[in-house]
């Protein structure tokens, strides 16, 4: 499985806009679904992969859709 990750993530897509003092970064797979996780901008990798959730990056919706 081919992957390659964008950070910070789509900053074309205004659907991927994180809050303040939180980054978000997407994986991109070739044979699978796009990951997105939101982490605090200063937490180490290590801690990005064992405590923040990540998900389909087609589960992301606007924040102004959810208003």
């Amino acid at each position: 499985m081919a992957a390659h990750s964008d950070t910070p993530a789509a900053e074309s897509d205004p659907r991927f806009v994180p809050p303040s003092g939180l980054e978000l970064a997407v994986v991109r797979y070739d044979d699978s679904p796009d990951r997105c996780t939101l982490s605090p901008r200063d937490v180490d990798e290590e801690d990005v992969l064992t405590h923040w959730l990540s998900v389909d990056a087609s589960l992301a919706v606007p924040l102004a859709s959810m208003r």
